[in-house]
This record gives C-alpha cells, structure tokens and sequence, in this order.
C-alpha cells in the first residue's frame, strides 16, 4: 500500500501537517480494520524507514513519499 500514509495524511488535513500520535493511530487502525496495537507496529515500521517522521515525541508529519512503486525485479536507475 504505497499511498497509505499520504492518503492518511489528506485525510487528516494534508501532507503538510503535523498530526499527535493518537490522531494517526486512531486513523491508521480505521483504516486497516486493526486495533491500536497492530496500527502501533506499521507506525512504527513507518518511522524506522522514514515514511513517517516525528518531530517531537508525540507529533508526526508524513516524510518523503515515492511518488511511483518500485519494481524490485527492475535495473536501479
């Protein structure tokens, strides 16, 4: 789901936005049809490659987003 985050984020007042942690586990988990623990890991996960930033504890804004899916069975630009 290459545009769960940025659609997340739209949908929580743009990409620009800072959002608190709750606010984007309460969204993320509605939108997998998860509990908080589960929306807690992709979290997670998506800080630790960079897809989610945090900009002090308990505040997020969305990161750099590849705009197209990578190929991995695709020659490296």
């Amino acid at each position: 789901m290459p545009t769960l985050f940025p659609t997340l984020f739209e949908n929580l007042g743009g990409a620009t936005v800072t959002v608190t942690t709750e606010a984007l586990l309460f969204a993320l988990s509605n939108r997998l049809g998860s509990d908080y623990e589960e929306a807690r890991l992709v979290l997670t996960a998506a800080e630790r490659i960079g897809i989610i930033l945090t900009e002090v504890p308990g505040r997020h804004r969305l990161g750099v987003v590849a705009s197209t899916p990578v190929d991995p069975g695709s020659p490296a630009p």
